[in-house]
């Protein structure tokens, strides 16, 4: 029982023990803190002083100092020289290495290390960094010198980063814009036949994959150049901006798109309509367009659908449907014009949209 009983007691004891221990510690640490900080603040001002203070503060030290002292002891205790240049020496010896290492940091590595961390900024983007230097002076440490050669470096540098970078934006909107523009046909604002091109192969791409409809329709201005002969081209040209405009007012703005394919020849690509759905808006195209007709002036739309074989290429069915529409507006104008063609299919011939009304009286101007 004696035993059992003592034990509690050892263990509050060593637990005692590990506290005032840790409490000493802790106060040797904060006393050698203390005592460490106007060694470490003098340290760090000597770090931050130009090589040229190191060399002469060296010299002051290890040479300057010590010959000072010995001829002092020359004169006043000439007996203890010996022993004291003796101590020197040996303590020179031990303290050369690691007297050598701190002057190497403070002359040369130190420096080096801040261009290398400097570089190593710039080289990764970082143009803002540069040295704290005090005001220039006529005579300079060549460190110094290439110090405010590297600030002025990053300061370029910068700056004509900057300068680049508005560039390349400048180029980017240009680019951007010319390329809109080389889409675009320059007398009616529709898309050119370049974009119809490159936009019908991307539209049936992506009715193939989706499954979904896709139709073209193929417009022909008939008698246009009658209307050229007898009223000018001036005119001519109202008249095909006016038809761009009847077309672009009555097909789907996101879904659809109006295309001049060249001349007097004008379409629109629909996509998510079939051939059938697609005479819709061919007919509302061809009615209106007779409401502003200059002379004889009238239509001849063909209408014709995707149809993806799998035994031919993308290109070549791509090229299949626009003859297909061509063909059936080549019919339309061969039955007389003013009127709407839907494409034959494989086996099937040709078919007109029901027959449109009588033509109204042409339009004087």
């Amino acid at each position: 029982m004696r035993e059992s009983s003592s034990n509690p007691a050892k263990t509050y004891s060593a637990q005692a023990g590990d506290e005032i221990g840790a409490a000493a510690r802790s106060a040797l640490g904060r006393m050698a803190s203390r005592l460490a900080r106007p060694f470490a603040w003098m340290t760090d001002a000597i770090v931050s002083w130009g090589v040229s203070l190191k060399v002469r503060l060296f010299l002051l030290i290890f040479f300057i100092l010590p010959a000072l002292s010995a001829l002092v002891m020359l004169e006043t205790h000439p007996a203890r020289l010996k022993l004291i240049l003796a101590i020197v020496l040996l303590a020179g010896i031990i303290c050369f290495v690691p007297l050598s290492n701190a002057l190497i940091y403070l002359l040369v590595s130190r420096e080096l290390k801040s261009i290398e961390e400097f570089c190593a900024r710039l080289k990764n983007g970082d143009y803002s960094v540069h040295f704290d230097l005090p005001d220039e002076e006529s005579d300079e440490h060549d460190i110094i010198v290439l110090k405010r050669n590297l600030n002025w470096m990053a300061h370029v540098i910068s700056h004509r980063e900057s300068w680049l970078h508005a560039a390349l934006e400048g180029a980017h909107e240009d680019k951007n814009r010319f390329e809109s523009l080389s889409n675009l046909d320059p007398l009616t604002g529709l898309a050119n036949r370049r974009c119809f091109e490159q936009r019908l192969v991307e539209m049936a791409n992506e009715a193939a994959i989706t499954k979904r409809p896709l139709s073209i329709l193929f417009i022909d201005c008939d008698h246009f150049k009658s209307v050229n002969d007898s009223f000018g081209h001036q005119a001519g040209d109202r008249l095909l901006k006016r038809l761009a405009e009847i077309i672009h007012l009555n097909v789907r703005k996101h879904d659809d798109l109006p295309f001049r394919y060249g001349g007097d020849e004008f379409g629109a690509i629909c996509m998510g309509l079939t051939a059938e759905q697609a005479l819709k808006p061919a007919e509302r195209i061809r009615s209106e367009f007779l409401k502003h007709r200059v002379g004889e002036a009238t239509l001849s739309v063909g209408v014709a659908g995707y149809e993806k074989d799998e035994l031919r290429s993308q290109v070549e069915c791509v090229a299949r449907f626009i003859q297909k529409a061509d063909q059936a507006a080549y019919q339309a104008k061969a039955q007389g014009g003013n009127r709407v063609v839907l494409a034959a299919g494989p086996d099937k011939a040709g078919s007109a949209a029901p027959k449109p009304p009588a033509a109204t009286e042409p339009e004087k101007s």
